[in-house]
């Protein structure tokens, strides 16, 4: 063979043996960076390594998760169906919107703008049983206003969460509030309480998203806390059960600044009553068949009786 010919297959043969190694430590390669989107995760490392992007990608999403939400259709606001209120987990029960409604100079014709949206949140567990207990013992809760009275005389904590749709003095948020809750707390000769509520809200700035809480603690004490601007946060604890009950019937009581609210919310405590009705039925059958269990002579998993029956 030429002395060419040879020089030119060891050549070739070498390039081969190069490109080999190459492609063997291409993987171990790539493994070291990091992926640069699912696909790549998968091909990169494989199962696990795809999990923990797609968690990634989850966590900087700025959109809120449609399935962990509730979202006011005339505002577009939307609020977390489950949040850490007044120290304990608390679930949306209903959400609605507060308007206020104005006729321009030189127009025929009215037009209302959204000033704000509120949603209520409770223990949902301790609600439920809370409402059954009434309705076992003899109270009717069946239209709207029977269900929010239920939720207003609930010994459960309860929270209202405000969030304003445009910019608002806090003197304005309080000026709607005022014509509902006056009246009651002169009643209740309260209205130092309202006003010391009243003047949290002196020179305070909203802009669009921020908002109020008001947690109302079974002791009578009221949790307020003010999200203004430049994430400035105002915390305060009122104790006044006359306070506490005029707030909440100010979205739940005859003479409401939302009826979309308390119409929301009486929809979601007829929900928690249907939901007490579930469970008791479901163990209810349980006991039912596990006595069947006993009494075929089977050993149940367990069993469960009531305070009047005796365990068999």
């Amino acid at each position: 063979m030429p002395a060419a010919t040879i020089a030119v297959s060891l050549a070739a043969s070498h390039a081969r043996t190069v490109r080999r190694s190459q492609l063997a430590a291409q993987p171990a390669k790539q493994a070291l960076r990091p992926p640069t989107s699912k696909r790549a995760g998968r091909v990169a490392s494989g199962r696990g390594h795809a999990i923990s992007v797609k968690a990634i990608l989850i966590s900087n999403d700025p959109r809120p998760d449609p399935s962990l939400s509730m979202k006011d259709s005339s505002s577009g606001i939307q609020f977390a169906k489950v949040r850490e209120l007044g120290g304990e987990s608390q679930r949306c029960i209903g959400i609605g919107q507060v308007k206020k409604s104005f006729t321009p100079a030189f127009f025929l014709g009215m037009f209302s703008t959204n000033e704000y949206a509120v949603a209520m949140y409770v223990n949902a567990q301790v609600a439920a049983k809370e409402l059954s207990l009434r309705q076992r013992g003899g109270l009717a809760l069946q239209s709207e206003d029977d269900l929010c009275v239920g939720l207003l005389d609930g010994a459960f904590t309860k929270s209202l969460h405000v969030v304003f749709a445009r910019e608002m003095l806090g003197d304005e948020f309080v000026e709607m509030l005022h014509g509902v809750l006056a009246p009651r707390m002169r009643l209740m000769e309260s209205t130092a309480d309202l006003k010391t509520f009243s003047e949290m809200f002196k020179n305070k700035e909203f802009t669009k998203g921020m908002g109020v809480e008001l947690v109302w603690k079974v002791n009578g004490m009221m949790e307020v806390s003010i999200h203004e601007k430049l994430d400035r946060v105002t915390k305060k604890t009122i104790e006044s059960q006359a306070l506490c009950r005029g707030l909440f019937e100010a979205f739940l009581g005859e003479n409401t600044v939302s009826p979309t609210t308390k119409a929301s919310v009486g929809k979601g405590a007829a929900m928690l009553l249907d939901s007490d009705k579930t469970n008791r039925s479901w163990l209810k059958r349980s006991i039912l068949t596990e006595k069947a269990s006993y009494d075929e002579g089977r050993k149940p998993s367990w069993h469960l009786h009531s305070v009047d029956e005796p365990p068999l």
